[in-house]
């Protein structure tokens, strides 16, 4: 039944784009398209709208990496994200590499995606990130510099500094470095 619906969704949203193809329009098409698992065709569609320069771009950029990797596509959405992708599609690429364990790859995104930061908040999130990642694979003085930076961007947040204190607290067994970080954080 619900299928039989997406289906007539699908084909009045064909008729829309007949009459007036907008980003609205086009990108509800899309998601209706995932939702039926018609990948190649929301890649056809997509793939005009990333040519055009609007506004717009970064939805489509993101739209389309997206949808290469429902589509399984995870080569061509790595290169894409590589050379197209905004900071935030070198996050999502970062994150879709992390959950298959490559370590290597998700750094490689972030540290792209601090080039191509544009502000403090991603630039925070980003070197947060990269953290994590360093946490994981036992590099304690490399994930003790990554938060450092973290907290010289916002010396006001407490939480950053509360992910510092973990690591010096649990990971690299040194509460004097733990109680120094308090310390300068109260003054």
């Amino acid at each position: 039944r619900r299928m039989g619906k997406l289906t007539d969704a699908i084909a009045a949203y064909e008729e829309s784009l007949k009459l007036k193809s907008n980003m609205w329009v086009i990108s509800s098409y899309i998601r209706l398209l995932l939702k039926q698992k018609q990948f190649a065709k929301a890649i056809a569609y997509i793939k005009p709208q990333l040519k055009k320069s609007s506004r717009y771009s970064k939805r489509w950029k993101s739209l389309y990496l997206k949808t290469l990797y429902k589509a399984g596509k995870v080569k061509e959405a790595k290169e894409f994200a590589l050379h197209s992708g905004t900071a935030d599609d070198l996050m999502t690429a970062a994150r879709n590499s992390l959950r298959v364990g490559n370590h290597k790859q998700s750094l490689r995104y972030l540290n792209i995606a601090l080039s191509k930061a544009s502000g403090s908040w991603q630039m925070r999130t980003i070197h947060q990130r990269i953290a994590k990642i360093y946490i994981k694979q036992k590099k304690y003085t490399l994930a003790e510099k990554e938060y450092r930076k973290v907290v010289k961007l916002d010396p006001k947040s407490s939480s950053y500094y509360f992910w510092l204190d973990q690591l010096y607290k649990f990971k690299m067994k040194q509460p004097k470095k733990s109680i120094a970080l308090w310390t300068a954080f109260i003054k």
